[in-house]
């Protein structure tokens, strides 16, 4: 069912916020900035809205994916990275919050499942497997200084990959559809242990 009026709560570090939404169709993601003071929201109308969590206004609307938006994150106060589900594309895009522009563009061979923000100049990716030309489903580097692809964490998962995410600082954790949760030393790019849960993650 379209999504046209919605609430959702975001909690960050003390008192929910909650932000009306006016999206044309489904929400699909939710992210609170650093700072507390903004939401944004990704849906199934191809936009990003981006919300002030005190007054309930919307700041500002962001355009450009090709498909339903999936993931939100917040790089810091001022940057946004955004993914969408969109195979003739497959874009995730960088946005710049203060002018509300598109600042970069990466498309990588695979459908973009997951994105975790690891500081202001890297952000880390999850890819599903893309049959058509026959890549792995593995975790990969957005380096957003260059704005090119960087390595990847080797092919621990013989599945799509559904989340990621940080531990201390020092490692990616990646959950796939295989069942396995795999840790990534983010130094290296090497596997530190796989948990396998005989269930997809």
């Amino acid at each position: 069912v379209p999504l046209k009026q919605a609430s959702i709560q975001a909690i960050q570090a003390s008192p929910s916020i909650q932000v009306t939404l006016a999206h044309s169709d489904q929400m699909w993601s939710a992210a609170v900035s650093p700072n507390g003071n903004i939401v944004a929201t990704g849906a199934a109308d191809k936009t990003i809205r981006c919300w002030h969590s005190g007054t309930h206004k919307q700041l500002r609307s962001l355009h450009g994916h090709l498909g339903a938006v999936s993931t939100v994150k917040f790089v810091n106060d001022d940057l946004l990275v955004s993914a969408s589900v969109e195979r003739d594309q497959k874009g995730i895009k960088l946005h710049d919050l203060t002018t509300g522009m598109c600042v970069n563009t990466l498309r990588p061979p695979g459908i973009v499942s997951a994105v975790v923000p690891y500081n202001d100049s890297t952000v880390f990716f999850g890819c599903h497997k893309w049959n058509t030309a026959k890549t792995p489903a593995e975790v990969r580097v957005w380096d957003l200084r260059t704005g090119t692809e960087g390595a990847a964490f080797g092919s621990g998962h013989t599945d799509d990959i559904s989340c990621i995410g940080l531990r201390g600082g020092t490692s990616v954790v990646s959950g796939g559809e295989d069942g396995n949760v795999n840790e990534w030393d983010i130094r290296t790019l090497a596997c530190l242990n796989t948990l396998s849960y005989g269930a997809p993650v």
